[in-house]
């Protein structure tokens, strides 16, 4: 195991993290640290020495402190990277970090020594549908953004056809059912209220009884 410490206004003090961390499972493998948010070159060799010291354990690696690796969020979570282009320029920084200050090859021999994950002995998805042959509409956009892969790759393999619909633009093309799922709907009101025929072809399609499935944002 890898431990991440955010270390701002942290110094001798990371060593009692780890050393915390260790004791409290004594089945823990902690191969190394790294810390983030750290605020300069000598703030990064006092937590090194600190817990090489204090803890015996390797540190792989510091990340600074910098604006330019600030990921946007709003009062209920993080922006999805489909909203906000700053996101993909603060992973581009970040990366680009990453490979200047962390031991990516000592990282990478921590990993090679982990075991092997238990992998259940069954198979991932139901067996197709004998038959099934429909077209599920999936809201898939800025504003509907929250899926689990496995849920989508689940109804492939059932057997579903998948049509991705972008609620801003597009209009409600033929289809079996209906898949919203998570997002914030409310940031992007006004370009859903704006494309009124697809609230009414949905609407239309719905009334006699085509299955919507809803969750989240997609509920609202």
């Amino acid at each position: 195991m890898v431990l991440v410490i955010n270390a701002a206004r942290m110094t001798r003090s990371a060593a009692a993290v780890v050393l915390g961390c260790r004791q409290m499972d004594g089945d823990l493998n902690l191969a190394g640290v790294i810390f983030n948010n750290v605020a300069r070159p000598r703030h990064a060799d006092m937590l090194r020495r600190a817990v090489e010291h204090y803890a015996g354990v390797r540190v792989l690696g510091t990340i600074p402190k910098k604006r330019a690796f600030d990921i946007p969020d709003r009062h209920l979570g993080l922006v999805p990277a489909g909203e906000d282009e700053r996101l993909h320029a603060a992973l581009d920084a970040l990366a680009a970090e990453a490979e200047r200050n962390l031991d990516l090859d000592g990282i990478l021999a921590v990993a090679a020594r982990a075991s092997p994950l238990a992998v259940p002995d069954r198979p991932l998805y139901p067996p197709p549908v004998p038959g099934a042959c429909v077209t599920i509409g999936v809201f898939r956009d800025r504003a509907f953004s929250f899926y689990y892969p496995e849920n989508l790759e689940a109804l492939e393999a059932a057997g579903a056809r998948l049509r991705y619909i972008d609620a801003l633009g597009d209009g409600l093309p033929p289809v079996d059912a209906l898949y919203i799922g998570g997002g914030f709907p409310e940031v992007l009101a006004a370009g859903l209220e704006a494309n009124r025929p697809l609230r009414d072809a949905v609407r239309r399609a719905g009334a006699p009884g085509l299955p919507v499935y809803a969750e989240g944002g997609g509920l609202l």
